[in-house]
């Protein structure tokens, strides 16, 4: 009987000792999860809305008088980049093309000549070279960018009264800043919102109507862009 007694008393002791160990070392705490890994190669498709603005300085007839056209239209093209992630950071870089009908039109008065006149300008393309710095949390990523800018635009000019005119396409470099936020769907596929800012400066053209009188006009072009995309990362988990 001392023996059972004594055999019992340990069982019960080594379970006051197992609880108490319990209590003492608690399981440990783990941090969340990574919900997405953005590192890696990604393409992807773009639509939105673009509001331009479209600055012409007349060089030759009325040096100093500028006239301005406000274009307004849809964009659609597709972006390609890379990203490296350490933590919560997400560094990249990525290249875009987007399509355009942005146009938009002004009446013009030159006060040499006494006539009137129209402008019409396209902005035909944009293309943007970037690099993006975003900080990740959960399924989010928020970011900025920075890069080149280029673009192509059409100058249409006409005089009202004699029915001449003149036209050219130009291409044009210049820079451009943004930011936007990308939200994953799945470990590979994410939708994103983004605005960029496009200046692509001013240059010179020299333009000849159908009758061949030469004249000199000076266009600035800058730019508003608002996209929302769809992403497709390889190697997604």
């Amino acid at each position: 009987m001392r023996s059972v007694g004594f055999i019992v008393a340990i069982a019960a002791a080594a379970c006051a000792s197992t609880a108490f160990a319990a209590d003492f070392n608690p399981a440990p705490v783990r941090g969340p999860a990574t919900a997405v890994n953005w590192a890696g190669f990604y393409v992807g498709g773009h639509l939105g809305y673009m509001q331009a603005k479209g600055k012409l300085s007349d060089q030759t007839n009325a040096p100093g008088e500028s006239y301005s056209d406000t274009m307004k239209g849809f964009i659609g093209g597709g972006q390609i980049g890379y990203n490296l992630q350490s933590g919560a950071w997400v560094y990249g870089v990525e290249a875009d093309i987007s399509g355009s009908d942005a146009s938009g039109s002004s009446t013009m008065f030159d006060p040499v000549s006494a006539s009137t006149g129209e402008s019409k300008q396209r902005v035909r393309w944009t293309s943007l070279l970037t690099a993006r710095v975003g900080y990740a949390f959960d399924r989010s990523l928020l970011y900025i960018k920075g890069g080149a800018a280029f673009g192509g635009a059409r100058l249409e000019l006409r005089d009202l009264t004699t029915g001449d005119s003149a036209s050219a396409n130009y291409n044009k470099a210049g820079w451009t800043v943004g930011a936007g936020l990308e939200y994953a769907l799945s470990p590979a596929w994410s939708v994103r919102g983004e605005y960029d800012y496009i200046a692509l400066g001013t240059k010179t053209l020299t333009l000849s109507d159908n009758t061949g009188i030469t004249g000199t006009v000076d266009a600035k072009l800058d730019a508003h862009q608002f996209k929302v995309g769809l992403n497709y990362r390889f190697g997604g988990r």
